[in-house]
C-alpha cells in the first residue's frame, strides 16, 4: 500500500509540473517493480530501496530549492517588517511542509527505514574499517578544515569524492552516499583514515550532540559504533608526514609522442605504463577483455616548451621554489597562476598529426594524466589530476595544455606539500587514447576494500560513462557486486540509483540523460548480472597473477565486450611485491 501510495504521490507531482521528468521515471519504476514482487526475493527488495532512495532525493532536492529561494528572500524582507526572528526562520520551512513534497519525503523515509530492516541492513555504509579517536568536528565540507594538534572525527554534510583529506583527520561520517571506489573512497583506504556514511538523516542530526567532545569510532563491515572516547590522553596524534619518494623519470624524450607499446614507467609513467600491459594482457589467448591502443606524450615535453620561453620558465621556476612556504590563500593564487603558465606553453605539432594518423579526425579520444606521483604502490593520486573526455583530433593540443596544467591544480599541489613530495621532482606525461562508450562503466577492485577477504572482488558500475562512479559529484548509489573469484558466485549488495547518466554527443560535450531503470538489462536482468559477475571474478584474479598485486581497475562494458582502459595497485590492501 505504501508503495502505491508513493507513485500516487509522484503522479502527482509529475501533473504539478514539480520534477515532472525525473517523478514520471520513477513511477514507472515502481511500477515495474510492482510485476511478480516477492517480499523474500532479496534482489527485488534491493531495487525498490533503490527507487525509493531516488523518490527521497527528489523531495529533497526540491526542498533545497525552496529554501535557497525563499530563506534569504524572507530574512531580508522579514527584518524590514519586525517579524520575529523564529516566525522568519519557519517561513521557507511552513512552505515545504505545506506542499505534498513533504508527504513524498516522509513516505520515502518511512519505506526506507522497512526496507532496511527486512534486509537486515543499518543505516551505516562502511568504507573504511577500523577505530579512530578525535575531537568530534562537525564540517559542511573537508576544505574548511585546517591541520591541528589535535586528530579529529568529522561529520561532513558534503562531499564530492574529488577532495583531499586534511592531515589530522582522523575519522569521517558522512551524511549521504557515496560510491566506495571513488577517489575520495580511495584516498582513505591510502591514508588509513576511517570512513562511513549514514543515510538517515535523523541518526546524523542526532550526532551532533557529540560535538566538540572526544569520541571513539569504530567500523567493522557489521556496523558502526560512535561514543565517548574513554582516554583522550592516550589518542592518537596526528604525526608528521615523512617524506614520500616518487619515481624520477627521463627528461630527454625520445620523441614529442610515442606509441603506448614503447613506454615504461620512466618515460610515461605508471597510469600509461598500466595501458601498456593491458594492452599486452589483452593479447593473450586467456584474457576475457580487451584494451585500446594509444598514444603518451612522455616525461620532458613539457619541460622543453619550458626552457624554449627563459623569462616564462624563471617566473615558473620562482613560484615553484617559494609556493610551500605561502598561507593558504596566496597558495591557492599561486597554483592558479602556475597553471596559467603552463597553459601558455607551446604544444608540438606533431602531437596532432600523430593523433590524426593513429585515430582519425572523427573518433573522439579521452586525454588523461600520467604524473609521476599517481598510481603507485603505495600513492594512488586519484582525482587530483585533470582528464579531458570528448576530444576531438583537431582540439588534442589544447587537451594536452590542460593536462599539464592539472599538475597544478590546487588539490595536487596540497597533496604534494602534505606527502612532502618536491613539487619540483614531479612531472606530467599524457595518455592519449581512443573514448570508448560504453552501456556502462565499472571500478573493480580485486581484493575486498571492506572485509579484505583476498578471495572476493568488489565492484561498482554505473550507466553511461565512468566519471559519475569515479568522482562522485551526483548523488546517488551504483550498482554493487560483490564476486567470489573461486566460485564465480555473484551476490548483489545495490541497485544504481543516480537519476542521471553522463553521455558524449558527437561535438563532444557530455551531457546528462535521464536514466530510467526499468528499462536498462542490468536492472531487470539476474542472469545478465550474474553472468557478467562471473566473468569479472575471473578478470580480477587474471589481473592479480599478471601485476603480482591487487588491482584497482577502470573499465567498461559495451555488449558483451569488456574493455580495460586502466588498472594500478589497490590502495589500502598489504601488497606482497
Amino acid at each position: 500500500a505504501q508503495v502505491d501510495t508513493l507513485a500516487l504521490t509522484l503522479a502527482n507531482l509529475a501533473s504539478s509540473r514539480i520534477a515532472p521528468d525525473e517523478a514520471q521515471v520513477i513511477e514507472a519504476e515502481l511500477k515495474a517493480g510492482r510485476v511478480g514482487f516477492s517480499p523474500d526475493n532479496r534482489d527485488q527488495l534491493l531495487r525498490l530501496k533503490a527507487t525509493v532512495e531516488r523518490s527521497r532525493r527528489l523531495a529533497g532536492d526540491f526542498s533545497d530549492g525552496v529554501l535557497v529561494q525563499l530563506a534569504a528572500r524572507a530574512e531580508t524582507l522579514g527584518r524590514a517588517l519586525g517579524v520575529a526572528p523564529h516566525a522568519i526562520r519557519v517561513f521557507a520551512e511552513g512552505e515545504i511542509r505545506g506542499h505534498l513534497v513533504f508527504q513524498l519525503a516522509k513516505l520515502a523515509s518511512t519505506l526506507l527505514r522497512r526496507l532496511r530492516a527486512q534486509l537486515a541492513q543499518p543505516p551505516w555504509d562502511v568504507l573504511v574499517t577500523g577505530h579512530a579517536t578525535g575531537r568530534f568536528t562537525p564540517a559542511t565540507v573537508l576544505g574548511e578544515l585546517s591541520p591541528g594538534a589535535e586528530p579529529l572525527v568529522v561529520l561532513l554534510a558534503q562531499a564530492e569524492g574529488d577532495e583531499e583529506i586534511p592531515a589530522g583527520v582522523a575519522g569521517i561520517i558522512l551524511a549521504h552516499e557515496l560510491p566506495h571506489l571513488s577517489h575520495l573512497g580511495v584516498r582513505a583506504r591510502q591514508a588509513g583514515v576511517i570512513f562511513v556514511s549514514c543515510e538517515e538523516s535523523a541518526l546524523t542530526e542526532d550526532l551532533r550532540r557529540h560535538a566538540g567532545r572526544w569520541v571513539l569510532l569504530h567500523a567493522t563491515p557489521e556496523g558502526v559504533q560512535l561514543g565517548p572516547a574513554a582516554d583522550t590522553q592516550t589518542a592518537a596524534r596526528p604525526q608528521s608526514v615523512a617524506a614520500m619518494s616518487i619515481p624520477a623519470v627521463q627528461l630527454r624524450p625520445q620523441a614529442s609522442v610515442l606509441p603506448v607499446e614503447k613506454i615504461l614507467p620512466s618515460t610515461g609513467g605508471n597510469k600509461a605504463d598500466g595501458a601498456r600491459r593491458l594492452l599486452e594482457l589483452a593479447a593473450r589467448r586467456d584474457a576475457d577483455f580487451t584494451a585500446p591502443a594509444g598514444l603518451v606524450v612522455p616525461f620532458g615535453v613539457m619541460e622543453q616548451a619550458l626552457r624554449s620561453d627563459s623569462k616564462l620558465h624563471a617566473h615558473y621556476s620562482a613560484l615553484v621554489g617559494c609556493v610551500n612556504e605561502l598561507p593558504p590563500g596566496e597558495f591557492a593564487a599561486a597554483t592558479v597562476q602556475l597553471r596559467e603558465l603552463v597553459a601558455r606553453l607551446p604544444v608540438p605539432d606533431e602531437i596532432k598529426a600523430a593523433v590524426v594518423r593513429e585515430f582519425g579526425r572523427a573518433r573522439r579520444l579521452a586525454v588523461r594524466s600520467s604524473a609521476n606521483s599517481e598510481d603507485l604502490p603505495h600513492l594512488a593520486g586519484a582525482g587530483l589530476h585533470e582528464s579531458v573526455i570528448g576530444v576531438a583530433a583537431e582540439s588534442v593540443a589544447q587537451a594536452v595544455s590542460t593536462v599539464w596544467a592539472s599538475l597544478w591544480t590546487e588539490r595536487a599541489a596540497a597533496s604534494r606539500r602534505q606527502a612532502s613530495i618536491p613539487h619540483e621532482a614531479a612531472h606530467m606525461a599524457v595518455l592519449i587514447q581512443p573514448l570508448v562508450e560504453p552501456e556502462l562503466s565499472f571500478i573493480l577492485h580485486t581484493v575486498n576494500p571492506v572485509s579484505h577477504n583476498p578471495r572476493e572482488c568488489y565492484v561498482e558500475l554505473v550507466v553511461g560513462l565512468g566519471e559519475t562512479l569515479a568522482s562522485a559529484a551526483a548523488r546517488g548509489t551504483p550498482y554493487r557486486l560483490l564476486c567470489d573469484k573461486e566460485s564465480g558466485r555473484t551476490t548483489l549488495l545495490a541497485f544504481a540509483s543516480f537519476s542521471h547518466e553522463l553521455e558524449v554527443q558527437p561535438d563532444g560535450r557530455l551531457v546528462e540523460r535521464r536514466v530510467d531503470y526499468s528499462r536498462f538489462p542490468f536492472t531487470t536482468d539476474a542472469a545478465l548480472r550474474a553472468k557478467l559477475g562471473a566473468r569479472l571474478a575471473i578478470m580480477a584474479s587474471f589481473l592479480e597473477r599478471a601485476f603480482g598485486v591487487p588491482q584497482d581497475v577502470e573499465g567498461v562494458v559495451r555488449g558483451e565486450e569488456i574493455i580495460l582502459v586502466q588498472s594500478r595497485p589497490q590502495q589500502g590492501i598489504p601488497h606482497s611485491a
